[in-house]
């Protein structure tokens, strides 16, 4: 049964590379078959994955209650839903494109995809257009743009639907799985796959987080991380500059994620002492030194900016 589940993989992903790297085409190369959903080529494969960890872990004697189970479960139903739905995340969706194909953090050649009812989305910032939101959002859908946009693919709107609920679903289901890391740490395998998929699946993760790119998916995927890190440091201090950094990168996601950050580092000295709440700080100045770089040398506003796009 393996076996099985290692070929079927095999196709799905031979599947899922052809519909990604053609995602401009709605009809497979050559052929009038018009498959080009890479969405479902990656439900497939997530499936095929899903099976094949279930009946190797089935086959050793181990449980199959693991990080990667809850990746790809979450994945699955994230993406089972076939259909996008945004708006106010077209900036977003386009700056990868940007990045990859121009070297721009700027959206100049996309100013009249936006019609006047999303113009409130751009920012005119020293003789160009820039996102009014954070872009942490785009700089981690890169892999995902990477093949298309090298291919010089023009970015569509089926091109954008499929590549950021791909980008996004992705971003959602590491979430949970690093959830799972922190949960399994306090109880048990099953409470910790249990609590893990009611975040995944009972919360706004589902929808519209994993849906479109939207600011929560990379904010709440930081502070699982920095909550991770959080949970390390009890065995290791140096592990607070790890949370730091994930604080200052959830901030930077999504501005109202100061909240977590701020209660991190009062933790940071609460069970760290001095050393924790420097090794904390450590990690957090580099991130936020970043992320104000790219408010006051691309947008040109800084911090201001910063929280309103949130």
């Amino acid at each position: 049964m393996p076996g099985a589940w290692r070929v079927a993989t095999i196709v799905a992903g031979l599947i899922f590379a052809v519909q990604l790297t053609w995602v401009d085409r709605l009809f497979w190369p050559g052929t009038s078959l018009a498959l080009n959903f890479p969405w479902t080529g990656l439900f497939f494969l997530s499936g095929s994955l899903l099976g094949w960890h279930v009946t190797t872990q089935h086959r050793r004697g181990a449980s199959a209650l693991t990080g990667r189970f809850v990746l790809l479960v979450s994945l699955l139903c994230f993406l089972s839903t076939f259909r996008w739905h945004g708006s106010d995340d077209l900036p977003t969706s386009l700056l990868p494109f940007s990045i990859i194909q121009r070297g721009s953090l700027t959206l100049d050649p996309y100013y009249d995809r936006f019609v006047p009812s999303l113009l409130a989305n751009l920012v005119a910032a020293k003789g160009h257009w820039v996102s009014f939101y954070p872009i942490t959002g785009a700089i981690l859908a890169l892999p995902i743009y990477l093949v298309p946009a090298l291919r010089g693919v023009v970015p569509t709107d089926h091109v954008l639907h499929q590549l950021e609920k791909i980008s996004a679903s992705l971003i959602c289901a590491a979430a949970a799985a690093v959830l799972f890391r922190v949960f399994v740490l306090r109880t048990s395998p099953r409470w910790a796959v249990a609590l893990a998929l009611v975040f995944a699946l009972g919360t706004a993760m589902f929808s519209p987080a994993s849906q479109a790119l939207w600011q929560y998916g990379p904010s709440c995927l930081a502070i699982a991380c920095a909550l991770y890190f959080l949970t390390r440091s009890e065995h290791d201090v140096r592990y607070w500059a790890w949370c730091g950094l994930m604080s200052s990168i959830a901030v930077g996601s999504r501005s109202p994620s100061v909240i977590f950050a701020a209660g991190f580092l009062v933790l940071s000295l609460w069970n760290g002492g001095r050393r924790g709440v420097t090794w904390f700080l450590a990690g957090a100045v580099p991130g936020a030194l970043l992320v104000m770089a790219y408010w006051i040398g691309v947008v040109g506003t800084g911090a201001s900016r910063a929280w309103w796009a949130s």
